[in-house]
């Protein structure tokens, strides 16, 4: 298989797959003017000179003339092993990495945001669980606000070194959340239901007793 490197922020970065490649140049991360190359090629070359690079299927191999020679000298001599695609070039936004585009997601304030609703959610659990019949609700209400604070541990952690397992980790836990929110929402709305089945009953009943 083809091994791929290519420049980013100045600096070599690879190798990679030649599907990858094409992954990178359909997600944004190269552009047509980024220096790409392998081996068997005389020099680095722009993207923009590799045929399908930017089709949508993947390519068995580039339609490309490749000069023959050794790898090119110079800073691109060696290039690191590829590392994951950051926050900034999915198109997030964080204040670690300064890309400030309006129309993007603020990790940033995200995280803050479900740390602090998650800190609220633990409390109203703690309180809950005063009680010995309403304990039964505050167990799993701390447990929720937990999976929020530790889903948005991970958030940051893939948002700073771009782990994508931390990603995974993110998404499982903020599931997590999600579901128990869900399944409490579904017993409240049954509880409103039977309360106001009950206040038509009881109605019911009063206006029977008063017309007899």
């Amino acid at each position: 298989m083809d091994q791929w490197y290519f420049e980013r922020d100045g600096a070599p970065a690879g190798p990679v797959s030649f599907d990858e490649l094409q992954r990178l140049a359909g997600s944004g991360v190269l552009s047509r003017d980024t220096r790409i190359w392998s081996e068997g090629m005389g020099d680095w070359v722009a993207a923009g000179s590799v045929e399908r690079l930017w089709a949508g299927a993947p390519a068995a191999a580039p339609a490309v003339a490749f000069a023959s020679g050794p790898a090119p000298a110079g800073p691109f001599a060696a290039a690191p092993a590829y590392a994951a695609p950051l926050a900034t070039d999915l198109g997030l936004r964080t204040s670690s990495h300064g890309l400030a585009l309006t129309s993007t997601v603020d990790v940033d304030k995200m995280v803050g945001d479900m740390r602090f609703v998650g800190i609220m959610t633990v409390i109203f659990g703690a309180f809950s669980c005063l009680g010995i019949i309403t304990a039964i609700i505050g167990v799993p209400v701390i447990i929720m606000g937990l999976r929020l604070r530790e889903s948005a541990d991970q958030f940051e952690r893939w948002a700073r070194a771009g782990d994508e397992a931390s990603l995974s980790a993110a998404l499982e836990r903020q599931g997590s959340y999600f579901r128990i929110q869900k399944i409490f929402l579904l017993i409240y709305l049954g509880f409103i239901a039977l309360y106001v089945i009950g206040i038509m009953v009881f109605a019911g009943s009063m206006s029977s007793m008063m017309g007899r």
